[in-house]
Protein backbone atom coordinates (compact mmCIF):
# COMPACT_ATOMS: atom_id res chain seq x y z
CA UNK A 1 0.00 0.00 0.00
CA UNK A 2 0.80 3.63 -0.58
CA UNK A 3 1.75 5.20 2.84
CA UNK A 4 1.03 8.55 1.87
CA UNK A 5 -2.61 7.63 0.72
CA UNK A 6 -2.84 4.72 3.32
CA UNK A 7 -2.63 7.51 5.95
CA UNK A 8 -5.65 10.13 4.27
CA UNK A 9 -7.27 6.88 4.39
CA UNK A 10 -7.27 6.28 7.72
CA UNK A 11 -7.92 9.45 8.74
CA UNK A 12 -10.86 9.90 6.80
CA UNK A 13 -12.13 6.91 8.13
CA UNK A 14 -11.53 8.10 11.71
CA UNK A 15 -13.91 11.00 11.08
CA UNK A 16 -16.38 9.13 8.80
CA UNK A 17 -16.78 7.05 12.05
CA UNK A 18 -16.20 9.42 14.60
CA UNK A 19 -13.38 7.34 16.53
CA UNK A 20 -9.78 7.71 16.55
CA UNK A 21 -7.11 6.68 14.06
CA UNK A 22 -5.89 4.18 15.98
CA UNK A 23 -9.27 2.38 15.83
CA UNK A 24 -8.87 2.03 12.18
CA UNK A 25 -7.23 -0.74 10.45
CA UNK A 26 -7.01 -0.29 6.77
CA UNK A 27 -6.90 -3.89 5.22
CA UNK A 28 -6.75 -3.82 1.67
CA UNK A 29 -6.43 -0.57 -0.30
CA UNK A 30 -6.84 -0.17 -4.27
CA UNK A 31 -6.03 3.13 -5.80
CA UNK A 32 -6.69 4.18 -9.34
CA UNK A 33 -7.52 7.16 -11.10
CA UNK A 34 -10.42 9.78 -9.91
CA UNK A 35 -11.21 11.14 -13.33
CA UNK A 36 -11.33 10.21 -17.19
CA UNK A 37 -9.01 11.79 -20.06
CA UNK A 38 -9.52 15.03 -21.22
CA UNK A 39 -11.54 15.79 -17.97
CA UNK A 40 -9.76 18.85 -17.73
CA UNK A 41 -8.84 19.08 -14.19
CA UNK A 42 -5.60 20.95 -12.61
CA UNK A 43 -5.45 18.83 -9.27
CA UNK A 44 -5.72 15.14 -9.04
CA UNK A 45 -8.29 13.04 -8.31
CA UNK A 46 -7.82 9.15 -6.50
CA UNK A 47 -10.27 6.66 -5.76
CA UNK A 48 -9.72 4.62 -3.05
CA UNK A 49 -11.03 1.66 -2.60
CA UNK A 50 -10.56 -0.97 0.09
CA UNK A 51 -11.28 -2.92 3.29
CA UNK A 52 -10.79 -1.98 6.74
CA UNK A 53 -12.07 -2.67 10.19
CA UNK A 54 -13.58 0.46 12.57
CA UNK A 55 -13.90 -0.46 16.11
CA UNK A 56 -17.83 -0.75 16.38
CA UNK A 57 -18.37 -1.36 13.28
CA UNK A 58 -15.88 -4.70 12.31
CA UNK A 59 -14.90 -4.98 8.51
CA UNK A 60 -16.31 -2.38 6.53
CA UNK A 61 -15.53 -1.98 2.64
CA UNK A 62 -15.05 1.41 1.75
CA UNK A 63 -15.10 3.47 -1.50
CA UNK A 64 -13.54 7.00 -1.07
CA UNK A 65 -12.53 9.91 -4.27
CA UNK A 66 -9.29 11.59 -2.99
CA UNK A 67 -8.01 14.89 -4.49
CA UNK A 68 -4.33 15.82 -4.17
CA UNK A 69 -1.77 18.10 -5.86
CA UNK A 70 -0.38 17.00 -9.46
CA UNK A 71 3.24 16.24 -10.11
CA UNK A 72 4.27 19.33 -12.04
CA UNK A 73 6.07 21.61 -10.01
CA UNK A 74 4.52 24.58 -12.44
CA UNK A 75 1.13 23.22 -12.12
CA UNK A 76 1.15 23.72 -8.19
CA UNK A 77 2.58 27.09 -8.40
CA UNK A 78 -0.48 28.18 -10.06
CA UNK A 79 -2.48 26.28 -7.99
CA UNK A 80 -0.94 27.54 -5.00
CA UNK A 81 -1.03 31.38 -6.29
CA UNK A 82 -4.96 31.21 -6.89
CA UNK A 83 -5.18 29.23 -3.48
CA UNK A 84 -7.23 26.51 -5.42
CA UNK A 85 -6.78 23.27 -2.77
CA UNK A 86 -6.99 25.88 0.23
CA UNK A 87 -10.76 27.24 -0.73
CA UNK A 88 -11.76 23.73 -1.71
CA UNK A 89 -10.28 22.35 1.94
CA UNK A 90 -11.94 25.31 3.72
CA UNK A 91 -15.37 25.21 1.59
CA UNK A 92 -15.84 21.25 2.26
CA UNK A 93 -14.50 20.99 5.68
CA UNK A 94 -15.87 23.87 7.49
CA UNK A 95 -18.16 26.24 5.46
CA UNK A 96 -20.45 24.03 3.48
CA UNK A 97 -21.35 21.96 6.68
CA UNK A 98 -22.17 25.60 8.37
CA UNK A 99 -24.34 26.57 5.25
CA UNK A 100 -26.21 22.93 5.19
CA UNK A 101 -27.42 23.13 9.02
CA UNK A 102 -29.12 26.84 8.59
CA UNK A 103 -32.20 24.90 6.83
CA UNK A 104 -33.28 21.86 8.27
CA UNK A 105 -33.95 19.12 5.71
CA UNK A 106 -32.10 21.23 3.38
CA UNK A 107 -28.75 20.51 2.90
CA UNK A 108 -26.07 22.38 -0.19
CA UNK A 109 -26.04 18.98 -2.41
CA UNK A 110 -22.36 18.51 -2.25
CA UNK A 111 -20.01 14.93 -1.24
CA UNK A 112 -19.12 14.77 2.17
CA UNK A 113 -15.59 15.07 2.75
CA UNK A 114 -13.71 13.42 6.08
CA UNK A 115 -10.05 14.71 6.10
CA UNK A 116 -8.62 17.97 4.66
CA UNK A 117 -5.16 19.60 4.83
CA UNK A 118 -4.85 23.04 2.75
CA UNK A 119 -0.70 21.44 1.81
CA UNK A 120 -2.05 17.58 0.79
CA UNK A 121 -5.48 17.73 -0.17
CA UNK A 122 -8.74 16.03 0.84
CA UNK A 123 -10.57 12.79 1.25
CA UNK A 124 -14.75 12.66 0.66
CA UNK A 125 -17.15 10.37 -0.24
CA UNK A 126 -17.10 8.83 -4.11
CA UNK A 127 -20.34 9.44 -5.77
CA UNK A 128 -19.91 7.53 -8.70
CA UNK A 129 -20.51 4.06 -7.42
CA UNK A 130 -23.49 5.97 -5.59
CA UNK A 131 -24.52 6.33 -9.46
CA UNK A 132 -23.64 9.95 -9.98
CA UNK A 133 -22.76 10.80 -13.40
CA UNK A 134 -21.53 14.14 -15.59
CA UNK A 135 -24.11 15.14 -18.03
CA UNK A 136 -24.66 17.89 -20.72
CA UNK A 137 -20.72 17.67 -21.79
CA UNK A 138 -21.00 18.94 -25.82
CA UNK A 139 -25.09 19.66 -25.64
CA UNK A 140 -26.11 21.22 -22.63
CA UNK A 141 -28.43 20.23 -19.94
CA UNK A 142 -31.89 20.07 -20.27
CA UNK A 143 -34.51 22.07 -18.08
CA UNK A 144 -34.63 19.35 -15.30
CA UNK A 145 -31.16 19.56 -14.58
CA UNK A 146 -30.76 23.14 -15.03
CA UNK A 147 -33.57 23.81 -12.21
CA UNK A 148 -31.76 21.55 -10.00
CA UNK A 149 -28.46 23.36 -10.22
CA UNK A 150 -30.47 26.51 -10.00
CA UNK A 151 -32.13 25.21 -6.85
CA UNK A 152 -28.84 24.62 -5.02
CA UNK A 153 -27.37 27.75 -6.35
CA UNK A 154 -29.85 29.61 -4.70
CA UNK A 155 -29.85 27.90 -1.67
CA UNK A 156 -25.90 28.38 -1.37
CA UNK A 157 -26.36 32.27 -2.22
CA UNK A 158 -29.13 32.56 0.24
CA UNK A 159 -27.71 31.12 3.18
CA UNK A 160 -24.25 32.31 2.70
CA UNK A 161 -25.15 35.86 2.46
CA UNK A 162 -27.21 35.54 5.66
CA UNK A 163 -24.11 33.42 7.75
CA UNK A 164 -21.89 36.51 6.39
CA UNK A 165 -24.33 39.29 7.05
CA UNK A 166 -26.27 38.28 9.63
CA UNK A 167 -24.00 35.48 11.89
CA UNK A 168 -20.56 35.92 11.40
CA UNK A 169 -20.20 39.22 9.98
CA UNK A 170 -18.29 40.43 6.52
CA UNK A 171 -15.35 41.92 8.90
CA UNK A 172 -14.73 38.47 10.28
CA UNK A 173 -15.74 36.49 7.41
CA UNK A 174 -12.26 37.59 5.51
CA UNK A 175 -10.22 37.43 8.56
CA UNK A 176 -10.94 34.03 9.46
CA UNK A 177 -11.32 32.78 5.91
CA UNK A 178 -8.43 34.60 4.59
CA UNK A 179 -7.85 31.96 1.75
CA UNK A 180 -11.48 32.70 0.39
CA UNK A 181 -9.90 36.54 -0.74
CA UNK A 182 -6.87 35.26 -2.89
CA UNK A 183 -8.63 35.94 -5.99
CA UNK A 184 -8.76 39.66 -7.43
CA UNK A 185 -9.73 39.12 -11.16
CA UNK A 186 -11.97 36.44 -12.70
CA UNK A 187 -9.47 33.44 -11.25
CA UNK A 188 -6.22 35.73 -9.75
CA UNK A 189 -4.89 38.26 -11.60
CA UNK A 190 -1.07 37.84 -10.25
CA UNK A 191 -0.78 34.35 -11.38
CA UNK A 192 1.25 34.36 -14.57
CA UNK A 193 0.91 30.83 -15.18
CA UNK A 194 -2.99 30.96 -14.85
CA UNK A 195 -2.96 33.49 -17.52
CA UNK A 196 -0.85 31.75 -19.73
CA UNK A 197 -3.47 28.71 -19.33
CA UNK A 198 -6.12 31.37 -20.43
CA UNK A 199 -4.44 32.62 -23.83
CA UNK A 200 -4.31 28.77 -24.81
CA UNK A 201 -7.90 28.70 -25.01
CA UNK A 202 -7.80 32.20 -26.28
CA UNK A 203 -5.82 31.24 -29.49
CA UNK A 204 -8.15 28.40 -30.50
CA UNK A 205 -11.27 30.89 -30.14
CA UNK A 206 -9.38 33.49 -31.66
CA UNK A 207 -8.37 31.37 -34.82
CA UNK A 208 -12.10 29.83 -35.13
CA UNK A 209 -13.44 33.38 -35.23
CA UNK A 210 -11.69 34.21 -37.40
CA UNK A 211 -12.85 31.38 -39.60
CA UNK A 212 -16.47 30.80 -39.26
CA UNK A 213 -17.54 34.75 -38.36
CA UNK A 214 -18.27 35.81 -41.90
CA UNK A 215 -20.72 38.80 -40.81
CA UNK A 216 -18.06 41.54 -41.15
CA UNK A 217 -19.98 42.75 -37.60
CA UNK A 218 -20.36 39.89 -35.74
CA UNK A 219 -16.63 39.10 -36.34
CA UNK A 220 -14.97 42.52 -35.64
CA UNK A 221 -16.86 42.70 -32.09
CA UNK A 222 -15.85 39.05 -30.85
CA UNK A 223 -12.63 39.85 -31.57
CA UNK A 224 -12.47 42.83 -30.21
CA UNK A 225 -13.72 40.99 -27.10
CA UNK A 226 -10.89 38.71 -27.34
CA UNK A 227 -8.33 41.20 -27.08
CA UNK A 228 -9.57 42.59 -23.97
CA UNK A 229 -12.03 39.74 -22.39
CA UNK A 230 -10.32 39.65 -19.19
CA UNK A 231 -10.19 43.30 -18.86
CA UNK A 232 -14.07 43.59 -19.34
CA UNK A 233 -15.18 40.43 -16.85
CA UNK A 234 -12.89 40.81 -14.04
CA UNK A 235 -14.77 43.78 -12.88
CA UNK A 236 -17.67 41.91 -13.57
CA UNK A 237 -16.97 39.27 -10.56
CA UNK A 238 -15.84 41.48 -7.80
CA UNK A 239 -18.50 42.42 -5.13
CA UNK A 240 -19.96 45.32 -4.97
CA UNK A 241 -19.78 47.96 -2.58
CA UNK A 242 -23.18 47.89 -0.70
CA UNK A 243 -24.60 45.15 -2.94
CA UNK A 244 -26.08 41.81 -2.64
CA UNK A 245 -22.90 39.81 -2.42
CA UNK A 246 -23.28 36.09 -1.73
CA UNK A 247 -20.65 33.31 -1.57
CA UNK A 248 -20.83 31.95 -5.40
CA UNK A 249 -19.06 28.57 -6.23
CA UNK A 250 -17.75 30.31 -9.57
CA UNK A 251 -16.52 27.44 -11.53
CA UNK A 252 -20.31 26.18 -11.82
CA UNK A 253 -20.31 24.18 -15.10
CA UNK A 254 -21.56 20.84 -15.88
CA UNK A 255 -18.04 19.22 -15.73
CA UNK A 256 -18.62 20.48 -12.01
CA UNK A 257 -22.11 18.76 -11.08
CA UNK A 258 -23.01 15.30 -10.88
CA UNK A 259 -26.76 13.43 -11.65
CA UNK A 260 -28.27 10.47 -10.31
CA UNK A 261 -31.23 8.91 -11.77
CA UNK A 262 -33.30 10.32 -9.33
CA UNK A 263 -32.80 13.51 -10.85
CA UNK A 264 -30.51 14.62 -7.62
CA UNK A 265 -27.57 16.15 -8.09
CA UNK A 266 -23.98 17.15 -6.41
CA UNK A 267 -22.17 20.26 -6.37
CA UNK A 268 -18.49 18.99 -6.55
CA UNK A 269 -15.26 21.40 -7.42
CA UNK A 270 -15.06 24.16 -4.99
CA UNK A 271 -11.85 25.42 -5.82
CA UNK A 272 -12.14 28.61 -7.38
CA UNK A 273 -15.38 29.86 -5.04
CA UNK A 274 -15.21 33.85 -4.23
CA UNK A 275 -17.44 36.61 -2.68
CA UNK A 276 -19.23 38.56 -5.47
CA UNK A 277 -23.37 39.08 -6.90
CA UNK A 278 -25.11 35.69 -7.60
CA UNK A 279 -25.40 36.52 -10.99
CA UNK A 280 -21.65 35.70 -11.70
CA UNK A 281 -22.86 32.14 -11.03
CA UNK A 282 -25.86 32.29 -13.00
CA UNK A 283 -23.56 33.54 -16.16
CA UNK A 284 -20.81 31.20 -15.70
CA UNK A 285 -23.63 28.32 -15.29
CA UNK A 286 -26.05 29.21 -18.19
CA UNK A 287 -23.13 29.97 -20.34
CA UNK A 288 -21.07 27.08 -19.86
CA UNK A 289 -24.19 24.59 -19.39
CA UNK A 290 -26.70 25.35 -21.85
CA UNK A 291 -26.82 26.14 -25.37
CA UNK A 292 -27.47 29.21 -27.47
CA UNK A 293 -30.55 27.84 -28.73
CA UNK A 294 -32.12 26.53 -25.13
CA UNK A 295 -31.19 30.20 -23.57
CA UNK A 296 -33.01 31.72 -26.54
CA UNK A 297 -36.10 29.95 -25.22
CA UNK A 298 -35.55 29.67 -22.23
CA UNK A 299 -33.25 31.76 -20.07
CA UNK A 300 -36.26 34.66 -18.99
CA UNK A 301 -38.13 31.71 -17.58
CA UNK A 302 -34.81 30.19 -15.49
CA UNK A 303 -33.96 33.66 -14.10
CA UNK A 304 -37.95 34.10 -12.79
CA UNK A 305 -36.92 30.38 -11.13
CA UNK A 306 -34.13 31.06 -9.80
CA UNK A 307 -35.52 34.48 -7.94
CA UNK A 308 -38.25 32.68 -7.08
CA UNK A 309 -35.97 30.08 -5.12
CA UNK A 310 -33.49 32.68 -3.91
CA UNK A 311 -36.63 34.40 -2.08
CA UNK A 312 -38.12 31.24 -1.27
CA UNK A 313 -34.70 30.66 1.00
CA UNK A 314 -34.32 33.78 2.16
CA UNK A 315 -37.40 33.69 3.63
CA UNK A 316 -36.55 30.25 5.45
CA UNK A 317 -33.91 32.36 7.27
CA UNK A 318 -35.78 35.11 7.77
CA UNK A 319 -34.95 37.44 5.21
CA UNK A 320 -36.97 39.57 2.56
CA UNK A 321 -35.92 39.39 -0.43
CA UNK A 322 -37.81 42.68 -1.71
CA UNK A 323 -35.71 44.29 1.21
CA UNK A 324 -32.31 42.98 0.38
CA UNK A 325 -32.81 42.01 -3.28
CA UNK A 326 -34.90 44.06 -5.25
CA UNK A 327 -36.35 42.00 -8.57
CA UNK A 328 -35.34 45.24 -10.24
CA UNK A 329 -31.68 45.12 -8.79
CA UNK A 330 -32.07 41.63 -9.95
CA UNK A 331 -32.12 42.13 -13.37
CA UNK A 332 -30.22 45.18 -13.33
CA UNK A 333 -27.42 42.88 -12.48
CA UNK A 334 -27.96 39.97 -15.29
CA UNK A 335 -27.68 42.52 -17.58
CA UNK A 336 -24.43 44.06 -16.44
CA UNK A 337 -22.99 40.56 -16.15
CA UNK A 338 -24.01 39.31 -19.25
CA UNK A 339 -20.56 39.50 -20.93
CA UNK A 340 -19.66 36.85 -18.63
CA UNK A 341 -21.95 34.47 -19.88
CA UNK A 342 -20.60 34.95 -23.04
CA UNK A 343 -16.98 35.13 -21.90
CA UNK A 344 -17.61 31.66 -19.95
CA UNK A 345 -19.72 29.90 -22.57
CA UNK A 346 -16.58 30.42 -25.01
CA UNK A 347 -13.99 29.40 -22.31
CA UNK A 348 -15.75 26.14 -22.05
CA UNK A 349 -16.49 25.40 -25.47
CA UNK A 350 -13.43 24.36 -26.01
CA UNK A 351 -13.24 22.15 -23.23
CA UNK A 352 -16.74 20.48 -23.65
CA UNK A 353 -16.04 20.05 -27.54
CA UNK A 354 -12.79 18.41 -27.75
CA UNK A 355 -12.86 14.33 -28.56
CA UNK A 356 -11.45 12.63 -25.33
CA UNK A 357 -10.54 9.75 -28.00
CA UNK A 358 -8.53 12.21 -30.28
CA UNK A 359 -4.91 11.73 -30.40
CA UNK A 360 -4.63 15.41 -29.98
CA UNK A 361 -7.16 14.97 -26.67
CA UNK A 362 -6.21 17.05 -23.64
CA UNK A 363 -4.10 14.83 -21.18
CA UNK A 364 -3.92 16.07 -17.95
CA UNK A 365 -1.03 13.61 -17.04
CA UNK A 366 0.90 15.26 -19.75
CA UNK A 367 0.23 18.77 -17.99
CA UNK A 368 1.40 16.79 -14.60
CA UNK A 369 4.27 15.31 -15.14
CA UNK A 370 6.67 17.75 -17.96
CA UNK A 371 8.25 20.89 -16.91
CA UNK A 372 6.45 22.83 -19.96
CA UNK A 373 3.05 21.50 -19.27
CA UNK A 374 1.56 24.21 -19.78
CA UNK A 375 3.08 24.75 -23.24
CA UNK A 376 1.75 21.56 -23.95
CA UNK A 377 -1.54 21.58 -22.99
CA UNK A 378 -1.92 24.60 -24.84
CA UNK A 379 -0.52 22.67 -28.20
CA UNK A 380 -2.70 20.19 -27.88
CA UNK A 381 -6.19 21.84 -27.61
CA UNK A 382 -5.08 23.86 -30.61
CA UNK A 383 -4.70 20.77 -32.68
CA UNK A 384 -7.97 19.40 -31.35
CA UNK A 385 -9.67 22.35 -32.29
CA UNK A 386 -8.90 21.37 -35.78
CA UNK A 387 -11.89 20.32 -37.90
CA UNK A 388 -14.31 20.34 -35.04
CA UNK A 389 -17.51 21.38 -36.85
CA UNK A 390 -19.51 21.17 -33.45
CA UNK A 391 -16.56 23.21 -31.31
CA UNK A 392 -16.39 25.79 -34.44
CA UNK A 393 -20.78 26.13 -34.49
CA UNK A 394 -20.57 26.90 -30.47
CA UNK A 395 -18.09 29.69 -31.07
CA UNK A 396 -20.28 30.71 -33.90
CA UNK A 397 -23.46 30.89 -32.27
CA UNK A 398 -21.96 32.52 -28.73
CA UNK A 399 -20.70 35.45 -30.82
CA UNK A 400 -23.70 35.85 -32.86
CA UNK A 401 -25.67 35.48 -29.40
CA UNK A 402 -23.42 38.43 -27.76
CA UNK A 403 -23.49 40.77 -30.77
CA UNK A 404 -27.16 40.17 -30.56
CA UNK A 405 -27.50 41.36 -26.79
CA UNK A 406 -25.35 43.34 -27.14
CA UNK A 407 -22.71 42.70 -24.51
CA UNK A 408 -19.92 42.85 -26.54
Amino acid sequence: MDSKFLAYVIKALATKYDIGIDEVRVKDLEISAGSAKGDGFICVLKAFNGKANIKGQGDITFQLMGKVFPESEEVIKMIKTIGAMEKEVIMYMEILPELSSMIPGEEIAHPKAFFGDVDIGFVMENLIPQGYVLKGKGVGLNTIQVKLVLNELAKLHATSYNFIENIIGLDTFKSKYKGLFTCTGWVAEEDNSMEEMMKGFVAIQTAIIKDVCKDDDVRKRALGFQEKGSEIVNPLVRPVDGGFNVLCHHDCWCNNMMFNEQDEIKLVDWQICRRSRPTTDLGYFLGSSTSPEWRKANLDAMLDFYYEKLGHYLNRVDINIDECYPKQTFLSDVNSTRAFLYYCGLLHAVIQFANPNDENALDMEKLETQPDGLKLYQEAQIKAAKGNPGLCNRIHELCCEAVEHNCI
